[in-house]
């Protein structure tokens, strides 16, 4: 072999090698550089529908599915900027539904009647942008149409994981979500899944009446103290000492139990922008629960029990009667119910 030769096969022999040792490395890097494109783009779109969540006017048809329990109900959901009212539908026939002037927020009966109202909670913000950026990786992941609407895929994933959480699609022109699903982060099966099939924009729609009275003085916002709802709910609301990283007191308010028996519930909301924790307590004292099916403190004590892709966990603490619901894992809804005080 000439010396030519030796040199040029050399060469080649060195070439492949390099492809070997530095191709995974480019391939690597690319990867991350392409998700980090993806994660700005997708914090963008989300930070777009945040701010367009109070300022919409429309009327939408839409439709639930719970794959967990097999169940799927109709939505007609009426918005004029921070106010609206949905009402669920099974068979053409009203399930009740839930309305808002924008400060408060009612459960509304089949009838169309509602009882005392609470208010509304703090949705998402900056805040929870903020922290749903660090933890999470928001990526757009795709475009396509919902409701004959051209729309971002957003794909919501926790930081170190491969599956899924949240995946949200965003109206390109509107900014509204137009289909939102959730997954089992574990399986990666779907949980459940609301999604428009018409929409109706600038329609300036009446938000319909709620046919009850002003809403009840005790409610609060996220800017709640314990002493404020101990004066009101007459006891002493625990709170958790331990909670994952990221998860902030989102809001606190006092109802009724959605049972309809009267009995002063605190609900305590924390969450770190995308998955969330609720603390429902009420005194532990014997009373009769109009329906049991329904009653927030209903579950067997000290056992986990799921539905609907929740987590439900009742505790007896201090004299107070507490249930945690959750999408987290066993282990940590455990862990923040040991850390009560």
């Amino acid at each position: 072999m000439t010396r030519g030769r030796q040199l040029l096969v050399t060469t080649l022999l060195l070439s492949v090698v390099g492809a070997i040792l530095v191709g995974p490395h480019l391939v690597a890097r690319y990867t991350t550089w392409r998700r980090a494109q993806q994660h700005r783009a997708g914090v963008e779109i989300l930070r777009g529908a945040i701010a367009a969540m109070d300022s919409l006017s429309f009327r939408a048809e839409a439709r639930a599915t719970n794959y967990v329990h097999g169940t799927v109900v109709e939505v007609v959901y009426v918005r004029r900027g921070p106010a609206y009212r949905l009402e669920y539908l099974r068979g053409g026939q009203s399930l009740g539904g839930i309305a808002s002037d924008g400060r408060h927020v009612w459960r509304v009966r089949p009838d169309g009647q509602s009882g005392p109202g609470c208010e509304r909670m703090a949705a998402w913000d900056e805040t929870a942008l903020a922290t749903i950026s660090a933890r999470y990786w928001v990526l757009l992941t795709g475009r396509g149409r919902v409701a004959g609407r051209p729309a971002y895929r957003i794909t919501i994933l926790p930081r170190g994981a491969e599956r899924p959480l949240r995946e949200l699609w965003v109206d390109a022109e509107r900014a509204l979500v137009l289909r939102a699903r959730q997954f089992d982060l574990s399986t990666g099966a779907r949980v459940v899944e609301t999604w428009f099939t018409h929409v109706e924009y600038d329609a300036l729609p009446t938000v319909p009446a709620v046919g009850a009275g002003p809403p009840m003085p005790p409610a609060f916002s996220s800017l709640v103290t314990a002493e404020r709802l101990a004066r009101v709910a007459g006891f002493q609301p625990l709170a958790p000492t331990r909670l994952p990283g990221g998860f902030v007191l989102r809001g606190g308010l006092i109802t009724d139990c959605p049972c309809g028996c009267e009995i002063r519930v605190v609900h305590l909301r924390y969450s770190d922008g995308v998955r969330g924790v609720s603390l429902f307590q009420r005194v532990d004292a014997p009373h009769q629960c109009v329906d049991e099916a329904v009653c927030c403190g209903h579950t067997p004590q000290g056992r986990v029990q799921t539905g609907g892709g929740m987590r439900f966990l009742t505790l007896r603490r201090g004299g107070l009667e507490v249930t945690l619901v959750s999408d987290l894992s066993e282990e940590k809804l455990r862990q923040i119910g040991s850390a009560l005080q």
